[in-house]
């Protein structure tokens, strides 16, 4: 596990994490950059940062571009991540979510096992796309 120096600077979210919320279409766009070297502490503040924001907006569309992350999920954050995500979706406003898929293999793998992981609990319907037109187009579908 990679842990944050006692002597490192606080964390600049906006560094790895961008939102957009387009509250006309109830979507909230998040822009993933997270990287390697980032540590666990790191990765988790942009989870809780994402929670705050779905809330925050009570968005019912979640899209995240995830094409520039580099953080790869290993299988302990992985169980992290769905106890932090699953409430958006079991007693939250969110239906559906679009992933735009990582440009690093390794990481979308990983990505793809936090949904695979929290299954229903952690999404009522979740795709993975190769371009923000498909992942628009399916999430407003039968809106």
């Amino acid at each position: 596990m990679k842990t944050e120096d006692a002597n490192s600077k606080p964390i600049q979210l906006e560094n790895y994490i961008q939102f957009e919320f387009r509250a006309n279409e109830s979507i909230l766009i998040s822009t993933w950059k997270t990287t390697i070297e980032m540590s666990d502490e790191e990765y988790q503040k942009v989870i809780l940062k994402y929670v705050e924001e779905v809330n925050k907006n009570k968005a019912q569309y979640s899209l995240l571009d995830t094409r520039k992350a580099a953080y790869t999920v290993h299988p302990e954050m992985q169980e992290w991540v769905n106890e932090q995500v699953s409430p958006l979706y079991n007693e939250g406003s969110l239906e559906k979510t679009a992933f735009l898929m990582s440009e690093h293999f390794i990481v979308q793998i990983s990505v793809e096992q936090v949904v695979d992981e929290g299954g229903e609990k952690l999404n009522k319907q979740r795709q993975f796309f190769d371009s923000i037109e498909k992942a628009e187009k399916w999430l407003f579908e039968n809106k």
